[in-house]
């Protein structure tokens, strides 16, 4: 995998990944952009905890509206949580 500066500066994305979001005949928002780096990293964690995965939408929170990242964690976890976990690492 390729590292990828700017919207997912610390995140291994493919540039496929990129390149399917560039191509998209809609021309994607940057929300939009950011939602799909956010899905794609998530669907690359299947045998993450939560506390990682919470760990990883803590750090996209920063690029990504705020209920886009809750609505993937449990409900005990709120941001403050997920921004702790974080941390700990």
């Amino acid at each position: 995998m390729m590292m990828m500066g700017g919207l997912l500066e610390g995140l291994d994305v493919p540039y496929s990944v990129m390149d399917d979001i560039r191509a998209s005949p809609s021309h994607p928002t940057e929300e939009e952009k950011r939602i799909a780096g956010l899905q794609y990293y998530l669907q690359t964690l299947p045998g993450a905890s939560w506390e990682e995965i919470a760990g990883v939408l803590w750090f996209m929170e920063e690029h990504t509206a705020l209920e886009e990242v809750r609505q993937h964690l449990p409900p005990t976890y709120g941001r403050n949580k997920a921004k702790k976990i974080y941390e700990r690492r």
